[in-house]
This record gives structure tokens, sequence and C-alpha cells, in this order.
């Protein structure tokens, strides 16, 4: 779906309000750190597509496949032995938990019902 200019440009906006914060600015330099190293930056890939497979079932109001669960167990371990990798993998939460509050609340002020607790 193709935005309206003005919500186009509004969302420009806040995205640009949204990288400047101390979550976004500390998940980016992080994320560019653990990125240069080949192992991690792979480990990390894979730990994604096991993030999303959860997700995915979550959503799907499923459990998630026993197999996908121990990857993504599996895979976490390996990546919160390393400092550097934890720190970025936490950064990204909080960077997260930023992008999802402002979400809810464009739900809530469009009374669309969409809290984020209930996804």
């Amino acid at each position: 779906m193709e935005l309206p200019e003005d919500v186009a440009r509004a969302t420009e906006a806040l995205l640009a309000a949204l990288r400047e914060t101390e979550p976004f600015q500390t998940c980016a330099r992080l994320r560019e750190s653990v990125m240069e190293d080949e192992v991690s930056r792979r480990l990390l890939e894979r730990f994604t597509r096991a993030e999303a497979a959860l997700r995915m079932a979550a959503a799907a109001g499923s459990d998630p496949r026993p197999e996908d669960m121990q990857e993504f167990e599996r895979l976490s371990a390996l990546l919160y032995e390393s400092d550097e990798v934890s720190a970025y993998l936490l950064s990204r939460m909080s960077a997260q938990r930023l992008a999802a509050a402002v979400m809810e609340r464009v739900a809530q002020a469009a009374e669309i019902g969409a809290e984020i607790g209930d996804m």
C-alpha cells in the first residue's frame, strides 16, 4: 500500500527522530561492530531466521515446531556467550520496545485496538 504523501513525510520524520534516540544509536553502533566478525554475522543471520519462525508460529496461534525452538535456544546460548553480541542483542530489544511503543501509540490514537501485547 502506498502511503499518502503527507503520511509518508510524517513517517520519514518519525523514523529520523527514532534513529536519533539512544536505543537506536546504540543498536546501530553495536550492530556495525558485531557484523564485522564473519562468524557472529552468520550466527546472527541464522538466529534471525529461527526467531522469525517462532514469531510466525505465534502469529498463527500455533505452537512452534520443536526443531525451531531447539535451533533458537542453541543459537541464543552461543550468541549470548559473546559480551559484544549479547550487548547488541540487548540493545536491539531496547530499540524494538521503543518501536513497539510508538506503534501501539499510533494504533491507540487511530482507535484500531491493536495493542502490541496482544500480537
